[in-house]
């Protein structure tokens, strides 16, 4: 929303008036980016396929399960995998 808009709204003029002070702005990006940098720095870290190098032209796939795609899940372990919000494909 725009100013005008949240002034007729009322009850924003203290964050309104503290959004115009640049010191506050920088400090509110610098935390917004050092935040997000831990973020995905956590990712990173934690992301299976950067560190066993899914990449790669050559990988382990020995364990992987062949899907076709386009395709149907059922009857198979993606069916089942509610609790990995990430599933990596390869084309073979």
């Amino acid at each position: 929303m725009n100013e005008e808009t949240l002034r007729e709204v009322g009850g924003y003029e203290a964050v309104l008036e503290q959004c115009k002070d640049d010191g506050y702005v920088k400090e509110t990006l610098r935390k917004d980016e050092e935040s997000s940098r831990l973020w995905y720095s956590h990712l990173n870290d934690t992301d299976l396929g950067l560190q066993e190098g899914w990449f790669n032209a050559v990988c382990d796939m020995a364990d992987w399960e062949l899907i076709e795609v386009p395709g149907a899940w059922s009857g198979s372990r993606l069916e089942l995998s509610t609790f990995f919000p990430l599933q990596a494909f390869r084309r073979l």
